[in-house]
């Protein structure tokens, strides 16, 4: 009974310690040794995995003996063991892809045939992301991109976008950026619409743009129909946002004695305050009642707006012998952290194409969005949240609706009086970018 009870205790620990996670670190690069930078890292039958840094590098928590699937955009998918805590990738071209067509110029090529630096990313990669700008789809998607976003405030979160680096201190480094055929920016654009973006990174595949492409060029195709019949679409996702990164806040009581040893340090003189002892011991001994012991939460009493990001799009394709239409109709709302803070965008996009003989074909490019912005009227979002974030719990925040404190201010400036009371600025923008065109084939089989 002792044996089989000894054995039934070591086949559970067994159990237990073969389900147990190790750390795994690890790194991929391809076949010149270059890091690659975005490739996704998952254990094989698993949805959830990692993601490659800036170095090739990973680190993920999963049991000795997985099996680890690794892929990046232009490169053939690999499988690994991890059987030791560290491991290493090498990735190879994927040479099927090869003969994908790609955008060149003010025209298109075999992949194959392209001597170039070029990256191409599909709708499909790019419709997996949840972002409010366009500008913030190409992160960690293509090597040699620098994405940098520059807020996190609704209809001003566009990313500054970088290929291969910072090409000059004082001129501009921005891309080129080119949507079918027309130059503009990303953040026109509504990422639903796009059926590939082409960045093009050295001067061999720029050149044909002159001066303009000295910091490389973003080639930007939507989509248009293709065969026949009628198809109706729908897109969207519904996320929510939230502040990060909060430093600590010290409460009254912590304030006040640490101003106290601030000022000991100040003058010399350890008997010198700037709270009296019996203040603080009325704090500590009475709970906070917003009147005469203050113990104001100032994050808590500012960020109440749900930050809620959602996007909608419908699409309609359809096609025959003579007639082929795209349309797409999106709406995007993004809810700030703080009050009074939102931003609201209707995307409509046209783009048909009608066969006028065997020979000539017109076609043609209609966009037309609509912004609108809500900031308080008192200053940015962001300058609101950062006056919060340096107030002393002391000050008087919030006594009741449209009643508001001095923040602990001599200029009585109170965020929350900002965000809430202080009355708004609406912005609204509206942008259309058009182009027809008539391509004309006088023999057959010529491009």
């Amino acid at each position: 009974m002792r044996s089989l009870l000894f054995l039934l205790a070591l086949s559970i620990f067994g159990l237990v310690a073969s389900a147990q996670t190790t750390r795994i670190t690890g790194k991929v690069t391809n076949e010149s040794g270059t890091p690659l930078a975005g490739a996704s890292v998952i254990v094989k039958g698993k949805t959830s995995g990692v993601a490659t840094n800036a170095a090739g590098e990973f680190t993920i928590n999963i049991p000795l003996g997985s099996t680890l699937r690794i892929t990046s955009i232009g490169y053939a998918p690999q499988e690994i063991i991890a059987g030791s805590s560290s491991v290493t990738t090498i990735l190879k071209p994927d040479e099927t892809q090869l003969s994908d067509v790609v955008v060149v110029g003010y025209g298109t090529q075999s992949k194959a045939a392209v001597t170039g630096s070029i990256v191409t990313i599909k709708n499909e990669v790019l419709t997996r992301r949840q972002v409010a700008s366009t500008s913030n789809l190409l992160q960690g998607l293509a090597t040699g991109v620098t994405v940098q976003q520059q807020s996190g405030k609704p209809g001003s979160d566009g990313a500054s976008i970088r290929i291969r680096g910072t090409s000059s201190m004082f001129a501009g480094s921005d891309p080129l950026i080119i949507i079918d055929g027309v130059v503009s920016t990303l953040d026109n654009i509504d990422p639903n619409a796009i059926e590939s973006i082409t960045v093009l990174k050295d001067a061999a595949s720029t050149a044909i743009y002159g001066s303009r492409a000295g910091n490389g060029v973003i080639l930007v195709r939507t989509k248009r129909a293709t065969g026949n019949g009628l198809k109706v679409s729908y897109n969207g996702f519904v996320s929510k946002q939230k502040a990060t990164a909060i430093p600590k806040r010290t409460t009254a009581i912590e304030h006040m004695q640490l101003s106290n040893i601030a000022e000991q340090n100040r003058t010399g003189n350890p008997a010198s305050f700037l709270y009296s002892p019996a203040l603080i011991d009325k704090y500590k001994t009475t709970a906070p009642n917003n009147l005469d012991v203050i113990d104001t939460d100032w994050l808590g009493l500012l960020l109440t707006n749900n930050g809620l990001l959602e996007n909608h799009n419908v699409q309609i394709v359809t096609g025959g012998e003579r007639v082929n239409v795209f349309a797409s109709v999106s709406y995007l709302k993004q809810q700030g952290l703080i009050q009074n803070n939102s931003y609201e965008k209707y995307d409509v996009r046209f783009n048909p194409d009608f066969k006028i003989t065997d020979k000539l074909t017109v076609n043609g490019v209609f966009n037309y969005n609509n912004s609108k912005i809500i900031n308080p009227s008192t200053g940015s979002a962001e300058f609101i949240i950062r006056q919060a974030i340096g107030l002393p719990a002391l000050g008087a925040g919030k006594f009741g609706d449209g009643m508001y404190g001095t923040a602990g201010q001599t200029n009585n400036r109170n965020p929350l009086a900002q965000a809430e009371a202080a009355g708004t600025t609406v912005r609204n923008e509206n942008t259309f970018l058009t182009k027809a065109g008539l391509t004309y084939k006088p023999i057959k089989n010529i491009e």
